[in-house]
């Protein structure tokens, strides 16, 4: 079972990944409330408007919701995913990516003989890695993307 967690989140991180590879994906997530995508969206249109190009279907169609929605007398930084709707926080995937980096860092150390504990101290006292998207990170940042991506690897803590 836990074992199938650990496999999840890896799918999870591969599955949002490969969406946000093309600029459908990028439109559908930030159509989902990703901040990071809905930036991106907006940069895609500036280009595309700067450069007089014909617009690709999928930055069309986002930017028609968009507007829909504020012709619907919705707040232009709602319309255009800019902050986070009452539905929940969404699926921060900078986040995702710095945890699963964290998670192999200590998977890695533990192979090279550190014990758990060592290993998750080591990671947090000397990750850099997307700092700047998703953070700094903590001891108990790094034991919880641990246990979450590697639920299966007990052993000596």
């Amino acid at each position: 079972m836990n074992k199938e967690k650990g496999q999840d989140a890896w799918r999870k991180l591969d599955h949002e990944r490969k969406k946000r590879s093309n600029m459908q994906g990028i439109a559908q997530a930030a159509s989902e409330g990703d901040l990071n995508c809905a930036f991106e969206m907006i940069r895609y249109a500036g280009d595309y408007l700067w450069e007089a190009n014909d617009i690709p279907d999928e930055l069309r169609v986002y930017l028609i919701e968009c507007f829909s929605n504020i012709l619907n007398n919705e707040s232009a930084d709602k319309a255009f995913n800019l902050v986070r709707r009452r539905s929940g926080a969404p699926y921060n995937y900078w986040k995702e990516v710095r945890d699963s980096d964290i998670a192999n860092g200590v998977s890695y150390y533990r192979d090279q003989g550190m014990t758990r504990d060592e290993a998750i101290e080591h990671v947090a006292a000397t990750y850099t890695s997307f700092k700047d998207e998703a953070g700094c990170v903590g001891v108990d940042s790094v034991r919880k993307a641990y246990q979450r991506y590697y639920p299966s690897k007990k052993g000596k803590k």
